[in-house]
């Protein structure tokens, strides 16, 4: 008979829960109508390049409003030259943007490119 009664008392809660959690339920509790929106589309990286023959600098920024997740630096050289990496992160004290410092003491052009990934707002 108590078993009886679990039984019954589980299969009652699991229909409450089912039912609350339907969306035309009226009395809602999903989570789902209060939560972020999903992140499709909103994730977003910035690139930005740049030419130069002495210190190189490159700085990606994100959008207006957008979150920086992370960001990188890259450079493209003729040959086999050696460049220095003087600086890489945010640049200016802003969270906004990524941006990267070359030294080339070598005085040849190289292109260099700054990227950022950002998280843009919710719509």
């Amino acid at each position: 008979m108590r078993s009886l009664r679990h039984v019954f008392f589980g299969a009652v809660l699991a229909l409450v829960l089912v039912l609350s959690c339907a969306d035309d339920s009226p009395m809602s509790v999903d989570a789902a109508t209060n939560c972020e929106p999903p992140l499709a589309g909103r994730i977003v990286t910035v690139e930005n390049v740049q030419t130069g023959s002495t210190g190189i600098l490159a700085i990606a920024a994100c959008p207006g409003g957008a979150i920086r997740l992370g960001g990188g630096c890259e450079i493209e050289t003729p040959g086999s030259l050696s460049l220095r990496l003087n600086q890489s992160g945010a640049r200016s004290g802003r969270p906004d943007n990524y941006g990267c410092v070359w030294d080339n003491p070598n005085m040849v052009q190289v292109t260099a490119k700054a990227w950022v990934t950002c998280l843009t707002p919710a719509p």
